[in-house]
C-alpha cells in the first residue's frame, strides 16, 4: 500500500504539541542518513508471511470474532483511541458462489469516544487478484455500510498489501525498505478476556502465546520533505499462529513525521492493535 501511512488521521495534534520535544523527535532516529542495506520487496514479504503462515481461508470458522482498536500517540505523549471494532464473523464462502471471490458475512459494531455504535450486518466481499495465489483484497463497496461508517479492519488484508505494494522502484515510484529485522516474542493475554479463556483458563494471570515482530523502514524517494530528505515510515507488526486467523496480526503499527499547521513535524505512531478474540466453531 503506497500511501498508507498517508491514510492515518491523528485526532489529539493539538492536544498534545506541548507534550513533544525536540530531542524526543531526534532520538528516534527517522532523519538518519545510515539506512544500511536495502531489502527488496520478496525479502520484505517472505518475513511477513512465514510469521503469519499459509493465507488458508478455510481456517476461517463461523463465529470467530476479534475485538481491534485504532490508538494513536504523538511522541511524549498519552495513547489515545480513536476507535474500537467489533467483528463477529458468520458464514464463509470461500469461491463457491465466484472462485475469484471471498464473501465473510459478519456483524461490526464501532464505538468511537463516548458515542455508542451500533451494530450493522452484512456481507463483505473480498477479491483475489489473478497471479497471487491465495490472496484476497477487500472490495472497495460495502453495502450494508454508509459513507460515514467505518470500514471494517481486516490486518491480514492490510499486511498483504504492504508486502505486496512496498520496496518498489521504477519510472512512478521510487520506494526502498531498510533495517528488517524478526524476532520472536511472546505476548500476554489479558485475564478474563475471551481469549485467555480459551487458551490457558487455568492459568489467566500468566497466559502468554508465541508471536513474532517483524520492524523496517520504507523509503519514500520521490516524496521528499522541506529538508529534501524522503518521506520515511517505520512499521512494526506482531504476528501469532497461536490465534484465529482473522486475528493472527496481533498489532500493526506505523510512526512518521507529520506535518503541523504551524509548519513544523510530530512524531507520531498509529496502531491498530487486536484486544480480545475467539476461536469459533472448531
Amino acid at each position: 500500500m503506497k500511501n498508507f501511512s498517508t491514510t492515518f488521521r491523528l485526532f489529539s495534534i493539538l492536544l498534545s504539541l506541548a507534550l513533544v520535544s525536540t530531542a524526543c523527535m531526534k532520538k528516534q532516529n527517522l532523519k538518519e542518513e545510515d539506512l544500511g542495506v536495502a531489502f527488496s520487496r520478496d525479502e520484505v514479504a517472505i518475513a511477513l508471511f512465514s510469521a503469519f503462515g499459509p493465507f488458508n481461508f478455510s481456517e476461517i470458522r463461523p463465529l470467530e470474532s476479534y475485538r481491534i482498536a485504532s490508538t494513536e500517540r504523538v511522541q511524549g505523549g498519552s495513547t489515545q483511541t480513536a476507535f474500537v471494532q467489533d467483528v463477529v464473523i458468520y458464514e464463509i464462502n470461500d469461491g463457491v458462489i465466484d472462485p475469484n471471490k471471498l464473501y465473510l458475512d459478519i456483524d461490526l459494531l464501532t464505538n468511537t469516544g463516548s458515542t455508542p455504535g451500533i451494530v450493522k450486518s452484512g456481507i463483505v466481499s473480498f477479491t483475489k487478484p489473478s497471479g497471487i495465489s491465495g490472496v484476497a483484497f477487500v472490495d472497495d463497496t460495502i453495502p450494508f455500510l454508509s459513507t460515514e461508517d467505518r470500514r471494517p479492519l481486516f490486518l491480514f488484508e492490510i499486511l498483504q498489501r504492504i508486502a505486496f505494494t512496498s520496496c518498489i522502484t521504477d519510472e512512478d515510484y521510487q520506494e526502498s525498505c531498510h533495517k528488517l529485522t524478526t524476532k520472536a516474542v511472546q505476548k500476554r493475554l489479558p485475564s478474563g478476556s475471551e481469549a485467555q479463556k480459551a487458551t490457558c483458563p487455568s492459568t489467566p494471570d500468566n497466559c502468554l502465546i508465541n508471536a513474532t515482530q517483524i520492524e523496517f523502514d520504507i523509503i519514500r524517494h520521490k516524496q521528499p520533505d522541506d529538508d529534501n530528505r524522503p518521506d520515511r515510515v517505520h512499521y512494526t507488526f506482531v504476528i501469532s499462529q497461536d490465534t484465529p486467523f482473522t486475528a493472527r496480526v496481533l498489532e500493526l503499527c506505523s510512526r512518521a513525521l507529520y506535518p503541523t499547521e504551524s509548519g513544523g513535524k510530530l512524531l507520531a505512531d498509529v496502531c491498530y492493535s487486536v484486544r480480545d478474540y475467539t476461536f469459533g466453531d472448531q
